[in-house]
């Protein structure tokens, strides 16, 4: 597990007021991507008066303010006038890929002269990220500060991630494509290969909608090759790797290639290894290349 927090505390942001502007929930806005949220944390204390009711720790989706997980932390009669990090841990598990907003809520038992403190900076604002409070049943986001929050999460797998190998049996007509699945991400790759087209300057990638093979289904650390073919000689094309599973299709770095030189394949960067040779672009804009040793 890991954690995503902002620490920094320097102001204290009152809520529960019964008399307008009635704040009943404030805390962070942020985007969350692909993360399964276990433990959610803020700073409370009493700021006045005698508060009670319960006090809960929620997270709200942006797009419709759909209550995606809530957890009681206690009465809000058990706080102390010193600021104090307070923890819950949801009964699940909520797994999030998008923009959440996650709150402190206190929306019950509301009086007039009692308050609950909540903390927040700023200074040193995350990127994206901004403070956000319910006041009168509207929701106001401030861009210049942060509320103080953690986040307890785990990572989940995403798409897969693929590589493209150097090309290998280059002629007139065909060639043989190199591939690797680095990784199968959040389930099994249910169809790879590569896919190819004629190269422009400057080239674009490749996707599924060009030339490509189908391997089906693909194992991950084993490398593959495709045939590529209906190429013309003396022409210049490109090629990637592909692996798609649940999450979508994965296009692999692309290599740029002349059909009929098999010297002529150059990668990301302008850079490809071909056999024992390390190929490079130039200042000049030429192919050159270098000689390995073994060692």
């Amino acid at each position: 597990m890991a954690i995503e927090e902002q620490t920094q505390q320097g102001f204290t942001f009152p809520m529960g007021a019964l008399s307008p502007p009635q704040i009943t929930r404030g805390g962070q806005r942020l985007t969350i991507s692909a993360r399964s949220v276990e433990k959610l944390r803020f700073w409370l204390k009493i700021a006045v008066g005698s508060p009670v009711g319960d006090i809960k720790f929620n997270i709200y989706a942006v797009d419709d303010d759909e209550l995606l997980a809530s957890k009681v932390l206690f009465d809000a009669s058990s706080l102390t006038g010193t600021f104090v990090e307070y923890e819950v841990t949801f009964n699940s598990p909520v797994v999030i890929n998008e923009e959440v907003r996650i709150v402190v809520v206190k929306d019950t038992d509301l009086s007039d002269g009692d308050f609950i403190h909540t903390a927040f900076i700023n200074s040193d604002v995350k990127a994206s990220e901004q403070r956000t409070h319910l006041s009168d049943g509207s929701w106001i986001d401030n861009g210049s500060a942060d509320f103080t929050y953690s986040y307890t999460y785990t990572a989940l797998a995403g798409p897969t991630k693929v590589s493209t190998l150097p090309l290998t049996d280059i002629s007139g007509a065909t060639a043989t494509g190199n591939g690797l699945i680095d990784d199968t991400g959040a389930s099994s790759v249910s169809e790879h290969g590569h896919v190819w087209k004629l190269a422009t300057t400057p080239h674009t990638s490749p996707d599924t909608s060009d030339s490509k093979t189908t391997l089906g289904a693909g194992t991950e650390g084993v490398p593959f090759t495709s045939s590529i073919t209906g190429l013309s000689e003396t022409l210049a094309y490109v090629v990637a790797a592909y692996a798609t599973n649940t999450e979508g299709t994965t296009i692999g770095g692309d290599i740029v290639f002349i059909a009929g030189s098999p010297g002529t394949q150059l990668g990301e960067n302008g850079l490809a290894t071909v056999q024992t040779r390390l190929h490079y672009t130039g200042e000049d804009g030429k192919e050159y290349w270098i000689q390995g040793t073994l060692v």
